[in-house]
Formats: C-alpha cells, structure tokens, sequence
C-alpha cells in the first residue's frame, strides 16, 4: 500500500499542478472579481462533463463515502486503490488537454506566480502532515484547492487594490496632459472588440494611434495602456470599455472623457451581474448621457435596444446600418450612415456607404466584418481622411 501512495501522490502533485493553472485562470479572466467569478463558474457548471468539474462530482462522493469505509479495514483498503485509480484517471485527462492543446494556463504575472507559490506551498504543507488516512488526505487537499487559492486571491486583494488606485491616478493626470488629444471610447455588450480594433487600423493612416488591447478595457487596463503605452506624441487613443454594473462605463467615461463614443450591439451578456436586462440598458446607456456637448455618439442602428437608446438621447448622434442586399438607397436621413449593394468577388467583396450628402464605394478582404467597419469608417471621414486613403487601407486589410 505504500508503494501504491507513493504512486498515487505523484500523480496528485500532477494534478495540483494542472488545477491550480485552471483556478488561476479562472480567477484571471474573472479580473479577480468575485461576482465575475461566480459567473464564470455558474456558466461552466451547465457544461456537466467539463474535466474538472465531472471530477468534483466523482470526488465529493467518494469524499462523504470516506465516512463509511473507515468501519471496516477491507472497505478502506479498496477505497484507497479507488483513490489511487481516479489520479490516474485523471492523468489521461492531463495528457489529453496538452495533445489537444486545452490546457487551461494563466498568463504568466507577477500577481499569478506569487498566487501560484503560495498555493503550491500551502499544498505541500498540507500534504505533508496529513491529519486522516493519506489517500483521504490527498482527495481531501485536491478538493480544497479551489478554496486555497480563492484565500490567498482575497488576500492579495488589499494591496492589488493600493496598487490599480495608484495606478489610476497616474494614468489621470498623464491623460489630462494631453490636451490635443482625441479620445475615442467603444462599449457595448458584444462586437466592441472587434470595431475597436478597426477604428485604429483605419485611423492608423493618418494619424499616431494608441489603443487599449486585450482584456485592458477596465480602469485597471486601461491605466496600464495609458502609462505604459500613451506618449506625448499619440493623436488618437482608442479605448475599449466593459462594465458589469451599473456605473461602471460612466466612471470609465469620466475617467479617459472620450469625444466621440461608439455603441455598438447590445444583448443579455452578463445577465446575472447585471440581474435584469434594464440594468444592461441603463448601463450602455451611461456612454451617451455624459458625452460633452461637442461630442459625438455613433450606434448600432440595426440593434433594437442600441437604437432605443439612441431615440432616448438628445445628444448628437449617428446611426449606422447595414443593408447587404440593398441595391440602391434613395438619401440616407440625416445622422445615418448605411452600408449597401454587398458584391462578392472571388478575392474580395465591395459594398457601397452612403451618408446624406456622400456615396463612397469600398472593397474588402472581409466581408462578414463589413458593420463593424462603419463606425472607423465615418470617424476617419469627419476627422478628415481623404477617401482614397480609407479605400487604400481598407483594401490591404486582412
């Protein structure tokens, strides 16, 4: 039976290993955030056969059948061997997720690796003096690591929190320096990322752009963008804004004030921290009732609660639209930008923009993106691209 721990123990060091990267994960993309945590966790447990958490399932009952096997010696010796067989079990589930390269791993920072050591450490410390029978242990520490790094994540809350205050500060006054600066904020509940990325590539033909990358669209990011990557010289900074809760977006706008701000498409994401869709609504909405007076909103006029908001408003706005099998549109109203006549070649496909006074042709390598174009597209035309300078960039784009 020694020899059969001996085994096991190894294997559970390989799985530590593996579910400590997974939690830290989990954590990271949760921004550290308890409710996005919760959600993220509530949203895995519907997929019942996800490797972890089918395993939590096998593990909290041979857990409570621990109970039983103590009162008799030969229950207890193939408990064990039981034990013994679900590491290695759970070892294939290892190998399968690095052949299939679906192992779940956190970037590598300095917050994740001073998590990882602590984990790592209080796991051996706790391996190493077990209080029941090892194999018990063992499943015991494995099913507790979850716990073990949500500890030392709330426990490097304070300091992290010190240190995104500081942070923020900094990037605020660094912002507020740059007085020429034109700031352009993107939200929405999905495609943000994607038009926030091409409003700099178009942008990116005339002027000096920065842009936020990544998951970099909370203050924290955003800070990090701004003092790490905002130089004097920037014209146009590109910023991408998430929120989970009421509040958060006009906090993101009072923080970077962006002049012209997009909207794009809004829906249900993130029903459960927002707890009803109005709150949704009333949070995007916060975009357009803080934009200054010589601002500018641009939104998604095919969304039905992107374009309530924007009946809502009184601010100036622009809608865009996208009308693929639209061959010919008489005028497009006052505030509307529509892309039409979509025209599929074998290497790329063009579409026609009209506003009210102008009809511009285009081709793309693209084509399914074209509505997320519309936005950089009419940003680069009031802020004084020439035309044939947005057809060139567009064309090379991939």
């Amino acid at each position: 039976m020694n020899s059969a721990f001996i085994f096991a123990s190894s294997l559970f060091f390989l799985w530590i290993i593996r579910d400590s990267f997974f939690w830290l994960k989990l954590w990271q993309d949760s921004e550290y955030r308890l409710d996005r945590f919760i959600e993220h966790i509530q949203r895995k447990k519907q997929k019942f056969f996800h490797p972890t958490y089918s395993l939590i399932y096998i593990k909290l009952f041979l857990f409570l059948a621990f109970f039983y096997a103590i009162t008799n010696e030969d229950i207890l010796s193939s408990y064990q061997y039981i034990i013994a067989i679900l590491y290695v079990v759970q070892v294939f589930v290892v190998v399968k997720e690095i052949y299939q390269n679906t192992l779940k791993k956190p970037v590598l920072t300095l917050k994740v690796t001073i998590l990882l050591f602590l984990t790592l450490s209080t796991v051996f410390l706790l391996f190493s003096l077990p209080l029941l029978d090892k194999f018990f242990w063992l499943l015991f520490v494995d099913l507790f690591l979850g716990f073990i790094v949500a500890f030392f994540v709330f426990l490097l809350s304070f300091p992290t929190e010190l240190y995104a205050d500081i942070q923020i500060e900094k990037a605020l006054k660094k912002i507020r320096s740059y007085r020429n600066l034109i700031v352009i904020g993107v939200t929405g509940s999905y495609g943000k990322s994607i038009t926030k990325e091409f409003i700099a590539y178009v942008l990116s033909e005339k002027f000096k752009v920065v842009k936020t990358h990544g998951y970099d669209n909370t203050a924290i990011g955003i800070a990090h963008t701004i003092n790490q990557r905002l130089e004097a010289d920037a014209e146009v900074f590109v910023v991408e804004m998430s929120a989970y809760k009421r509040g958060e977006i006009a906090g993101l706008c009072n923080f970077v004030r962006p002049k012209i701000r997009v909207l794009t498409a809004i829906n249900n994401q993130h029903l459960t921290l927002f707890r009803t869709f109005e709150n949704i609504k009333k949070t995007n909405y916060e975009l357009l009732e803080s934009l200054p007076k010589n601002g500018l909103a641009i939104i998604n006029g095919d969304n039905r609660h992107s374009f309530d908001l924007a009946q809502k408003t009184k601010k100036e706005k622009i809608l865009y639209k996208y009308s693929p099998n639209t061959k010919r549109i008489v005028g497009a109203k006052d505030g509307e930008i529509i892309a039409f006549n979509l025209r599929h070649r074998s290497r790329y496909t063009s579409f026609d923009i009209q506003t009210r006074a102008t009809v511009m042709h285009f081709t793309i390598h693209a084509h399914h993106q074209i509505e997320n174009l519309l936005p950089g597209i009419y940003i680069a035309h009031i802020l004084g691209v020439k035309e044939k300078d947005i057809k060139k960039i567009l064309a090379s784009f991939k």
